[in-house]
């Protein structure tokens, strides 16, 4: 999934997002990815030196019970942050250095019709920061984006397995 996004300067918004689930061409699970700001509120524009939140939330809605196994980013970082050139796209970085899988043998549950959400900033102290837990996130610190044209990208495979809840 890919996100264009600005500091200061509206731009059109691009999404292209594949998902692949095992044996499955069709997967019961929704993913988005968004951009937030400070007050966590949705958007592609935000002011010079403030900080970004990236958002990734993955909606079951297979109304089965499911738990998430693995995220594993396709090229070592699960976002790309790239600066938006004349004729090209110039890699600035990712607010993720590695993420590590859950500690849980059984992956982190997502009941029927519920959630899993991640949502790392591009910088600061890791104040804002929202990782299920048993889940280890390395942030990097990144400086503040400068005014200016910029991309995010998402890519990742998630390998999921259904479970029973039993009282």
């Amino acid at each position: 999934m890919r996100r264009r996004f600005v500091v200061l300067t509206p731009m059109l918004l691009l999404l292209a997002f594949s998902c692949l689930e095992n044996d499955s061409p069709v997967t019961p699970f929704d993913v988005e990815f968004r951009l937030l700001n400070t007050q966590g509120e949705a958007t592609t524009t935000f002011q010079e030196d403030e900080n970004i939140f990236f958002e990734v939330e993955i909606e079951n809605n297979s109304g089965e019970n499911h738990s998430l196994l693995f995220i594993t980013p396709n090229d070592s970082n699960l976002i790309r942050v790239y600066q938006t050139l004349e004729t090209e796209l110039a890699l600035v970085g990712s607010p993720l250095e590695i993420i590590a899988q859950t500690n849980f043998i059984h992956g982190h549950p997502i009941p029927a019709n519920e959630t899993f959400l991640l949502k790392i900033p591009w910088s600061g102290d890791g104040i804002g920061k929202k990782v299920p837990n048993g889940w280890r996130v390395d942030q990097i610190i990144n400086e503040p984006l400068k005014r200016s044209n910029y991309y995010a990208e998402l890519t990742f495979t998630a390998e999921f397995q259904e479970f029973i809840l039993e009282d």
